[in-house]
């Protein structure tokens, strides 16, 4: 885990140390992750690939890739698959780790 010193958003990345680096990644993905909803979160609710895709703000084909490499969790209903908002944020703040 990073440490708990102040970063300076504005200092260079070249000049900031391992432990400065990983604090304003982490504190970057926190934000990121809990920037602006138009919609209450329900966190027990199964998304589906679009929803997915929007949650983590990339596209649907980057969200076949990483269930392609098996590297996002997800769940098969039928011939779907469906995603745990809370499976998935546990998944980015390890992969980011």
């Amino acid at each position: 885990m990073a440490d708990s010193t102040k970063v300076d958003p504005n200092k260079p990345l070249a000049m900031m140390t391992a432990g400065e680096l990983a604090a304003l990644l982490d504190s970057r993905i926190e934000a990121y992750l809990e920037g602006p909803t138009t919609e209450p979160a329900n966190d027990a609710a199964l998304l589906d690939r679009a929803g997915a895709a929007k949650f983590l703000r990339v596209s649907v084909a980057q969200i076949d890739k990483f269930c392609r490499e098996k590297a996002l969790p997800f769940h098969r209903v039928g011939d779907c698959k469906r995603f745990v908002r809370d499976e998935i944020l546990a998944w980015v703040k390890a992969a980011s780790k």
